[in-house]
């Protein structure tokens, strides 16, 4: 409710996560979550990064593909 902090932590908790389980695009979308909950100069810098590993695997559109692996709802 308003507090992102919280949320940022949970998603980076699940990009670790999802690193362990060796799944990429599931991590990088966790982390552009955190990026965009944080909202800030290193929330930015996490979106560009999960961006970047999203086109290196062919995905033309990471926003619409970290809508559907981590929906969620920021605003």
């Amino acid at each position: 409710k308003g507090d992102m902090v919280p949320a940022a932590h949970e998603w980076e908790q699940a990009a670790q996560s999802f690193d362990t389980a060796d799944m990429k695009i599931h991590a990088a979308a966790a982390r552009r979550r955190q990026g965009q909950a944080l909202g800030d100069e290193r929330g930015r810098a996490l979106i560009e990064a999960a961006d970047q590993t999203m086109r290196n695997e062919g995905i033309k559109n990471p926003a619409r593909w970290t809508a559907m692996l981590a929906p969620a709802k920021l605003d």
